[in-house]
């Protein structure tokens, strides 16, 4: 189907560390959110599908009809 994207897991911890590595498979994000947790005690990190993206493609321009100024400040 076009515009399908592959699958991809994040690591996430909810204490504020945003997710900066996209990972190909489950397994490399597991690694990685066990290797985290073992450098980081006491700290939780979750491994997160990507299951949904939305993109807005293309702005859309309105062109807005030009009134007489009637003197009025609305």
């Amino acid at each position: 189907m076009a515009g399908e994207q592959a699958a991809f897991w994040v690591v996430w911890n909810p204490s504020g560390w945003n997710p900066t590595v996209r990972h190909e498979t489950f397994t490399a994000a597991d690694q990685e959110a066990r290797r985290l947790a073992a450098a980081n005690p006491r700290h939780s990190f979750f491994v997160l599908r990507a299951v949904s993206v939305s993109t807005l493609r293309d702005p859309v321009d309105t062109t807005l009809l030009l009134v007489p100024d009637d003197g009025l400040p609305f």
